[in-house]
């Protein structure tokens, strides 16, 4: 499916995710990731941190913008119990992740940054997950077969 659109997307991520998103939808765009530095201030929260970071990505992009380009930027968290949570760093930290989320609603946000040569639009979704109660069976199996770290 061709979509009538006339600018040129460019993708700033490298994730295949996002890649596969949006090939999904039909559009045509080049792959060119920024490399901005992931932190945010610590009084941000839920939503409030991933329009930071779309926006801060967005703003890291190497080159200027012409006429006609459109930069997309993203980015995604896991709000529990008011606090972000990060991709586990190794097995143990992803056992004390998924214990964390075992038996209890938690919240993705994700949010998205378009940028152009002359302006910028961020928006967000949020989606609310139902985590049934994991045993540890289950928690050390989806660890060691999906390796989420």
């Amino acid at each position: 499916m061709n979509h009538p659109f006339k600018h040129q997307l460019i993708l700033g991520s490298a994730s295949p995710r996002r890649q596969e998103l949006l090939k999904g939808l039909g559009y045509e765009f080049k792959v060119s990731p920024t490399h901005a530095d992931e932190s945010f201030p610590h009084e941000l929260c839920a939503q409030e941190i991933p329009l930071y970071l779309a926006k801060k990505k967005a703003d890291a992009y190497d080159s200027t913008l012409t006429p006609g380009e459109i930069l997309i930027t993203s980015d995604t968290i896991v709000w529990c119990d008011n606090k972000v949570l990060n991709k586990p760093e190794n097995f143990e930290d992803g056992k004390r992740m998924l214990k964390t989320l075992s038996g209890k609603m938690h919240e993705v946000f994700t949010a998205v940054c378009l940028k152009s040569s002359n302006k910028c639009i961020t928006f967000y979704d949020r989606t609310a997950v139902y985590f049934k109660e994991l045993s540890e069976d289950e928690i050390v199996f989806y660890l060691n077969n999906y390796k989420p770290f």
